[in-house]
């Protein structure tokens, strides 16, 4: 079980945001395709599908535990996760040309938002520790800068200067000559963008 509060993490409300949005979005695809969706039930689960050979992870959360307080003029507290190992391989995906297309594109542009946003509101305390100079940044916060580069470009590596240096979290690298590589579902999901910004803020905290 993995387990993030708003009083701990500080990326819990656009975490919450994004949830609640892919999962209202997805009541509405349903009854727009079928004409009825009923509220989620309790028992109900939403799964994220992390990459395999990234995180190896699939999250599993309740979205009845997230709107139901949003429905009553409140805010959640808390949000658990269900983790599990990926039962697909990386040729599995690479089956499946990338197609940023009506959902996707939609999920696409929402997990993208909330990075940024995020990203965007910690960035004051990033700079004020560590200046502006990356190369003094630790290196998951060096990565998260190039995630929100390529966030802000459409989902693909944008590096400015060509003799950045690399940036690495967990199995990925990017570097300059990545420029215009799409990462979108290719490298990262909204699971890979969730573990990201956990690493973040255990770094975060500690400043």
């Amino acid at each position: 079980m993995r387990t993030y509060s708003r009083n701990q993490h500080s990326f819990f409300d656009d975490l919450i945001s994004y949830l609640s949005s892919i999962a209202s979005f997805g009541m509405a695809t349903e009854a727009h395709n079928f004409g009825f969706r009923p509220a989620f039930k309790p028992n109900e689960r939403m799964v994220l599908t992390g990459m395999p050979n990234v995180t190896n992870t699939v999250l599993v959360f309740s979205p009845y535990t997230i709107l139901q307080p949003i429905a009553t003029n409140g805010w959640p507290e808390l949000i658990e996760f269900e983790e599990n190992p990926s039962d697909v391989t990386p040729n599995d995906f690479s089956k499946y040309p990338i197609q940023l297309t009506g959902i996707k594109e939609l999920h696409s542009l929402m997990l993208q938002a909330t990075f940024l946003h995020y990203y965007e509101t910690v960035s004051p305390k990033i700079e004020a520790r560590y200046n502006t100079d990356v190369s003094n940044w630790p290196s998951v916060l060096n990565f998260a800068r190039v995630i929100r580069n390529a966030f802000a470009h459409g989902g693909q590596i944008y590096f400015r200067n060509p003799n950045a240096q690399p940036a690495s979290w967990r199995t990925l690298t990017y570097k300059p000559s990545d420029n215009g590589r799409q990462i979108l579902y290719l490298d990262i999901t909204a699971v890979e963008a969730i573990l990201l910004m956990e690493d973040m803020n255990d770094i975060l905290r500690a400043i």
